[in-house]
């Protein structure tokens, strides 16, 4: 291994590293509640109820005996934690097809049988009907297509007018069953000022977005030198590419040259300052440097131009003010670092948020936590470390 791709793993493990030290200086970390669920599948291919939450799912009753089901389960809340407004639905959308699935109880929670043809949903905007023609043949081969669009590929999202929804996506590993897809989180349309994307993408010349996309495969390769090249040719031909400017931060990021990718990153920013990822990723460099301030910071702005997109955002912000022993803040960012990542690609919230617990003398919430670390990475490479903290903790509580 060349030097600088040792350096490249250790930036990249740098932050995860600080959150595992901080969370395991000796006690530490947190827990999980069991997944809802259940149902019991009978011979024939139907299931029973299926309970989730507060809800009860009832199997399609018009659908022939044998088909496999597939139901979809989850909550709604509003970003800043307020009640939420009624009259906001699920929407779900496969490779460009939407269709409207299920209304959000006064709760906040929602459940549905997917493809089981609600009609009452459907409008002038869904581009696909789901109400099958009396032809039963023509209706199972169209349930079944169905069912096939969640591993190719379906999100959902909440619709509710004046706001705008995080995204969930479904990845089915199999064709029946439960999926709990989490918290969608809606907030106001005026709370999102950021972008995902760069806007000043669109002015890209030609030649500049071939060298980007040529770019990006050459990263997504390790090469490098290469990207950098691309990277640089799309940049002289149309300067204010932001999104240019960030790929080649990230590449000057993996090949070690930290303060070459600040520069880039910077150079993203003020080509577009409401383009939100080159906030995060010069946050990263400075929680990697320790630089917790800045890094706060940086969070704080990246939250205020989108509040929903962005668990890291919140993990991050998170862990510099843990750092800073701001502890309330701490955990107010932990748990909408959780609530955002559906997909759980940060579960080292539940360390930060047990490590929090801990300098609160709450070994309940921290024992929560730490449980539902290992719910979330049950071959983290510490595992037996915090299994031995959990000993000491039911030992001290009596248990």
């Amino acid at each position: 291994m060349t030097p600088r791709v040792a350096c490249a793993s250790v930036l990249r493990g740098l932050v995860l590293l600080v959150v595992v030290q901080v969370a395991l200086s000796r006690p530490a970390m947190g827990s999980p509640e069991p997944f809802q669920g259940g149902g019991t599948t009978k011979g024939d291919g139907t299931t029973g109820s299926i309970r989730s939450g507060k809800k009860t799912i009832q199997p399609n009753p018009n659908r022939p005996l044998g088909r496999p089901n597939l139901f979809v389960s989850g909550s709604v809340a509003m970003t800043n934690g307020s009640p939420l407004p009624s009259g906001a639905v699920i929407e779900c959308n496969c490779n460009g097809r939407r269709t409207r699935e299920a209304f959000v109880d006064p709760t906040g929670h929602f459940s549905f049988e997917f493809g089981s043809n609600p009609k009452i949903f459907q409008d002038a905007s869904s581009n696909l009907a789901w109400a099958f023609p009396g032809n039963e043949e023509t209706a199972q081969s169209g349930y079944y297509a169905r069912l096939g669009s969640v591993q190719a590929g379906c999100e959902l999202s909440a619709q509710l007018g004046g706001f705008r929804s995080s995204v969930v996506s479904l990845n089915a590993t199999q064709m029946m069953g439960n999926i709990d897809v989490g918290t969608i989180v809606l907030a106001p349309v005026t709370a999102v000022v950021g972008t995902t994307v760069s806007l000043n993408d669109l002015q890209a010349t030609r030649r500049a977005r071939d060298s980007l996309g040529r770019a990006d495969k050459a990263a997504r390769k390790r090469q490098w030198s290469q990207a950098e090249e691309l990277l640089k040719i799309a940049l002289s031909d149309y300067p204010q590419y932001a999104t240019a400017w960030l790929r080649l931060g990230q590449v000057y990021q993996a090949t070690c040259f930290p303060d070459d990718a600040r520069a880039a990153f910077a150079s993203a920013i003020r080509e577009d300052p409401r383009f939100v990822l080159p906030y995060l990723e010069l946050a990263r460099l400075a929680a990697a440097e320790g630089a917790w301030e800045e890094a706060l910071d940086l969070t704080n702005h990246a939250i205020a131009l989108d509040p929903i997109d962005y668990p890291l955002a919140f993990y991050l912000n998170s862990l510099a003010n843990l750092k800073l022993q701001r502890l309330d803040e701490a955990a107010s960012s932990a748990r909408s670092a959780q609530q955002l990542d559906n997909h759980h690609q940060f579960p080292q919230s539940h360390l930060l948020l047990a490590r929090i617990f801990r300098q609160k003398e709450d070994p309940m919430g921290e024992a929560a936590q730490l449980r539902e670390y290992l719910k979330c990475s049950p071959a983290a490479f510490e595992v037996e470390m915090i299994t031995e903290r959990l000993l000491r903790l039911d030992a001290s509580r009596g248990r």
